[in-house]
């Protein structure tokens, strides 16, 4: 995963700072990669992109593949019950994926209930607010350039017709699911100037994929309806 940095030789010689130039040029670059990774984390397939893994979608079989409802259904609590119930170990070890429209979904099926807690509020490692459900923190999937989801309404349940999304339920752990890398960070490399044309050449490169250890390390709940 990576790419290459060209740095127009006009830019050089319009911008003050080369150093920052180039620190900015690797950046957008880093930027557009995680959203790769992110993407090929839960639809990756190398039977589409043979450059690419296997992501969480593909690698669920069997009980952790649950089916909202024939030809789709609206998304309930008693669902998301079961799609907790289908990875192992405590709700707070586990995170919630899903797009900011099921995120809405959830927390307005939670307020019709008088009186419910289901839904908390927390911080994560960097202190940042965070919603949990049940216990088990929502991480809302979604692009930083454009806004737009991974997990948007356009998964074909199983009739033909691409309207539905999923909700993802995943443990993390060295002994759960967890990447997998040649190195801890991408690897940058400046060419500086080049011959073969006017600018300078940067690469960021990196050799990654996900491991799935436990065979209940992760649970999906798709065909769920925008209703």
């Amino acid at each position: 995963m990576g790419g290459e940095v060209k740095v127009d030789n006009f830019e050089v010689e319009v911008m003050s700072n080369l150093l920052n130039l180039k620190a900015e040029k690797f950046r957008m670059k880093s930027r557009q990669a995680a959203i790769k990774f992110s993407e090929t984390f839960f639809e990756g397939d190398t039977a589409v992109d043979p450059y690419a893994f296997d992501g969480i979608r593909k690698r669920l079989t069997g009980n952790q593949k649950i089916l909202a409802g024939t030809g789709g259904a609206a998304l309930t609590l008693a669902m998301l019950d079961q799609l907790l119930d289908a990875v192992i170990g405590e709700n707070g070890q586990k995170n919630l994926y899903m797009s900011p429209t099921l995120r809405r979904k959830v927390t307005a099926l939670v307020r019709a209930q008088t009186g419910s807690s289901l839904i908390t509020f927390t911080q994560d490692v960097f202190g940042r607010q965070q919603m949990a459900y049940a216990g088990a923190p929502i991480r809302i999937v979604r692009r930083e350039d454009d806004g737009s989801t991974i997990l948007d309404f356009d998964e074909d349940p199983g009739d033909a017709v691409s309207d539905t999304a999923s909700v993802y339920c995943v443990r993390e752990g060295t002994d759960f699911v967890h990447g997998i890398a040649n190195k801890s960070l991408p690897g940058v490399k400046d060419f500086g100037e080049v011959e073969a044309g006017p600018y300078h050449l940067g690469r960021i490169e990196w050799y990654c994929g996900i491991v799935v250890k436990h065979p209940r390390a992760a649970a999906r709940l798709y065909g769920v309806l925008n209703a």
